[in-house]
């Protein structure tokens, strides 16, 4: 019985819809059609499947196409077909800016989260770094879980970066990581 779920639990964590599992190297990132950045940005926000411009719910998954330069025009990225050539777990904080006013009339204790004060939400989010030839105007795909408190806050799962990026972007796994290898996995 203990083996038996020993081997559940190693499925469940590198399965698509496990928040521990990155999108593993060689991952195809497909864009079926153009997508336009908007002018004076270098990158485009998707969620639950729609492009959103210039923003997001922060606490709700979500994912961000970047491109390596600003520009003051709208800039096209033509429809195609990227590798993942890196993947980086990174975490982005909220810091409480009344911490540091309490901190200076109350007590530095308090400003610095000791003896009970709340701590900052946290985002974390999976960094993929991008490759095509010949298209080296493209960076990155961030996909980024829910702010939450450190507790609870998680990477999002392979399925939720596939909702929040909806038809315009596809996340093609390598056939040996892929749990749906039979041609299931776009």
């Amino acid at each position: 019985m203990a083996v038996g779920l020993a081997g559940c639990a190693t499925q469940a964590s590198r399965g698509t819809a496990s928040p521990w599992y990155p999108p593993p190297l060689g991952t195809r990132v497909i864009l079926p059609e153009a997508i336009t950045i908007p002018a004076r940005s270098a990158r485009v926000y998707l969620q639950d499947g729609w492009i959103t411009g210039r923003g997001v719910n922060h606490f709700a998954p979500h994912c961000q196409l970047e491109v390596n330069r600003v520009s003051d025009a709208p800039q096209t990225v033509p429809a195609g077909e990227f590798t993942v050539t890196d993947v980086q777990r990174r975490i982005s904080e909220v810091v409480d800016s009344r911490a540091v006013q309490v901190a200076g009339r109350i007590g530095i204790g308090i400003g610095i989260g000791l003896f009970g004060s709340d701590v900052g939400d946290i985002m974390q989010a999976w960094h993929m770094r991008l490759h095509a030839d010949g298209r080296a105007d493209v960076r990155a795909l961030i996909c980024g879980g829910a702010f939450d408190h450190p507790s609870q806050a998680q990477t999002p799962s392979i399925d939720q970066m596939r909702r929040a990026l909806g038809r315009h972007v596809i996340l093609e796994l390598p056939r040996q990581d892929n749990p749906q290898a039979d041609g299931a996995n776009r």
